[in-house]
């Protein structure tokens, strides 16, 4: 016990060497060093006081759960004929819905939708150019105006358009979206960030309205599939069923009045197979009207619970965090630029030593 708490004493002797060596070695360099984190947080302020405020706003959906479950039954009852739609489980999921919500045509569907600024229809992906990055690329000839992107469907643009797009999409996956699940419940939190609030707003509506009609449209199509493998499979039962009691017809002529075991064994296998297909199309209209019923009816994908509105409060990082954050990056690089020069003068001057005993 004694032998580690000396070890710890000498540890910390150690430690204050070393520091009183730095002091002693830089302690007529100290003022330089102040000198550069005054400047460098005059700097920082002066960049604090011009940097514009952002604009976020929070969004916050629930999923509901109500029509992929009936969609899920339909599937079940489909799967138990025979029908398979290659589906796995529920679309709509939170773990879904963040992937699907950062993907390329979600981002890329959003930006090319058609708004109304200022009276006007315009796309959103030029407003976002105008307004927050005006150069977003190079024209053809080779001067750095603005860019406006023509074509309003994803993936269907020039290739200097695609390559915009691009450039904006990733910018803002990385600094502008963000999409929050929680493990616990089916609530997802949507943030949106630019540096201009009109354009923070019409992006942030556009996105849900983008998203809600993928996810809708994906619904509608299993749907509709499902739709066409039952009605295929009642056209299936009804044909051969058809086809069944037209043979009992034929041979309940045949047997009258005439007793022939053959016939009459075919006869009670065709009674059977005609019961259990009349079992199997009764069951199957009524997957198909019960389909066709939440076909009909309206679908709520997911609720709103916070939506987007104006005014949107501003955010800005103050002037005191700029100064201080400057401040202290240039007095270390400073500092670090000191240490390094007395190790380099320390290591020429030993060369030179080298070099003139030889």
């Amino acid at each position: 016990m004694d032998q580690n708490e000396t070890k710890n004493e000498e540890e910390i002797t150690d430690v204050l060497v070393v520091l009183l060596k730095f002091y002693y070695k830089f302690k007529n360099k100290w003022k330089i060093v102040i000198l550069f984190g005054v400047i460098g947080a005059l700097i920082g302020g002066f960049i604090g006081f011009n940097k514009k405020p952002v604009y976020p706003t929070n969004s916050s959906i629930i999923i509901e759960r109500s029509s992929s479950s009936r969609l899920s039954s339909y599937l079940n009852i489909a799967k138990s004929f025979g029908l398979s739609d290659n589906s796995s489980g529920g679309l709509l999921t939170p773990e879904n819905f963040t992937e699907v919500g950062k993907s390329k045509r979600i981002v890329y569907s959003t930006l090319l939708s058609e708004v109304q600024i200022n009276g006007k229809k315009d796309l959103l992906i030029n407003h976002y150019i105008r307004l927050i990055n005006p150069r977003i690329i190079e024209n053809s000839k080779e001067k750095k105006d603005s860019f406006l992107i023509q074509c309003t469907e994803p993936f269907t643009g020039t290739l200097q358009e695609e390559r915009a797009i691009r450039i904006i999409y990733n910018r803002i996956i990385k600094t502008a979206l963000q999409i929050n699940t929680s493990a616990e419940n089916s609530v997802i939190k949507i943030n949106t960030t630019f540096s201009n609030e009109r354009f923070t707003h019409l992006f942030a509506k556009k996105y849900l309205a983008t998203i809600y009609d993928y996810f809708l449209n994906n619904i509608i199509h299993q749907e509709n599939e499902m739709l066409a493998l039952l009605r295929q499979k009642k056209d299936s039962i009804e044909s051969i069923l058809s086809l069944k009691q037209n043979r009992f017809a034929d041979l309940n002529d045949r047997s009258i009045n005439i007793v022939k075991t053959k016939m009459s064994l075919e006869k009670l296998e065709l009674m059977k197979d005609i019961e259990i297909m009349n079992s199997l199309l009764a069951t199957t209209i009524q997957s198909l009207e019960m389909t066709e019923f939440s076909a009909k009816e309206s679908k709520k994908i997911f609720k709103i619970i916070d939506e987007p509105v104006l005014p949107i409060v501003p955010v800005k990082k103050g002037i005191i965090f700029y100064a201080f954050s400057f401040g202290l990056i240039f007095s270390i690089i400073k500092f670090s630029h000191m240490v390094i020069w007395l190790n380099f003068k320390k290591a020429k001057s030993k060369l030179s030593g080298l070099d003139s005993s030889k």
